[in-house]
């Protein structure tokens, strides 16, 4: 009963960081992406 638990608490543990973790990479991304168009916009102007 007590490993079960253990194992469910883990598996919450381990969604919840890995929920956190691509949010991360998606905002990371998000800004790269914005980055990215924003200078290819400049080169495409000048």
């Amino acid at each position: 009963m007590e490993i079960k638990v253990i194992k469910e608490d883990i598996k919450r543990i381990l969604v919840k960081e890995v929920n956190r973790i691509c949010e991360i990479f998606l905002e990371c991304y998000r800004r790269l992406r914005n980055k990215l168009f924003f200078m290819f916009l400049v080169k495409g102007v000048c």
